[in-house]
């Protein structure tokens, strides 16, 4: 029976990108039929490339091998810690570099006012 030749990583990458983008370009062309919804959609067009490389395109995704190696057959606890800090300290700076400079100044909306607002 033919198989295919393993495709590279390179080539995964370069898969998942034309298959997103495909799928960007055919949500915007009917995103006037779609309306309101269509960037609510546009959210879930990496999963839907991931799935369609996975199990239609590389057949990967059949293999416990891959499934494994996408690591989701364990939460991960240990790095949800650098899973927060690293975003927030890297915004931080950045947030804090911007208001320190005077390009940007931090504004509490009057209308709604309170933690909640600030939140």
């Amino acid at each position: 029976m033919w198989k295919p030749a393993p495709v590279t990583d390179l080539g995964k990458a370069l898969l998942y990108y034309i298959i997103a983008f495909g799928l960007c370009l055919g949500l915007a062309a009917l995103s006037s039929g779609i309306g309101r919804r269509t960037p609510d959609i546009a959210m879930f067009t990496p999963l839907a490339a991931v799935l369609l490389m996975l199990f239609v395109f590389t057949r990967d995704g059949y293999s416990k091998e891959c499934r494994d190696a996408l690591g989701l057959h364990r939460a991960g606890i240990d790095g949800w810690g650098w899973a927060l800090a690293v975003p927030l300290f890297v915004l931080g700076f950045a947030y804090g570099i911007v208001w320190m400079s005077g390009i940007a100044v931090f504004v509490v909306p009057g209308r709604m006012g309170g933690l909640p607002s600030f939140v």
